[in-house]
Parts: structure tokens; sequence; C-alpha cells
């Protein structure tokens, strides 16, 4: 593990200190607790930009960008029997 060093603010300290004894774990498990949901949000959230980017960039044959909003319409369009 890296050691490292951060600033919290007095109540930030004080509740987790509280919590630290109410779980039975150390401050620092919390924090890195903290640090692993704040990645994996982020990582989730960027997947999920990611994927309404790719929803808007689609386009049908005739040019129209609005597919993922209006994708009944346009596969009706598209491929009718």
């Amino acid at each position: 593990m890296i050691r490292t060093q951060i600033q919290l603010e007095p109540e930030q300290y004080d509740r987790l200190r509280k919590l630290a004894a109410a779980r039975q774990q150390s401050l620092a498990q919390l924090v890195r607790e903290g640090v692993d949901h704040l990645l994996a949000e982020s990582e989730r959230s960027a997947r999920w930009d990611a994927l309404w980017r790719a929803a808007g960039a689609c386009h049908d044959a005739e040019g129209r960008t609005d597919v993922s909003v209006n994708h009944d319409v346009v596969l009706a369009d598209n491929y009718r029997p």
C-alpha cells in the first residue's frame, strides 16, 4: 500500500471517526472504500456518457440523426417488408 496524507474538515473527521468505530473499521479502510466508490461511480458515469454519445451519433440511410429518439419510426421506415 501507498501511504498518503489527506486533510479533512473537523466535522468530516469526527463523523468518519464515529462511523469507523460503529463499523469496527479503521479510518483508513473507510477512506479506501470511499475512494473505491467514487472511482466506480466515475467510471460508470463515463461509460453511460459514451453510450449516450454513441446513440446520438447514429443516423439512418437518409442522414437523419434523430435515430436514437425516433428509433421505432426509423426502423419502420427502413425495414418495411
